[in-house]
């Protein structure tokens, strides 16, 4: 795709580290060391979070993860 990013995109990533950039295009990717992205690839025996009991997705985590209430 040779479109340009679209402006909120660029608006995104402004300022941002190397680092945050490519942890934000894997969260917005769903390509992140999750165990239901990993899971889909035999990396990891159980999608699940052990802590909820639920598959560990990106929303998972960010949304309603309980290890992560604090820091939400």
């Amino acid at each position: 795709d040779k479109t340009p990013p679209a402006a909120r995109i660029l608006k995104l990533y402004k300022d941002r580290s190397r680092a945050e950039a490519s942890i934000i295009t894997q969260l917005r990717t769903g390509h992140i060391g999750l165990h239901a992205p990993l899971y889909c690839i035999n990396i990891v025996n159980c999608p699940m979070c052990l802590k909820c009991g639920v598959p560990k997705t990106v929303s998972h985590y960010l949304l309603v993860c309980r290890r992560y209430v604090a820091e939400r």
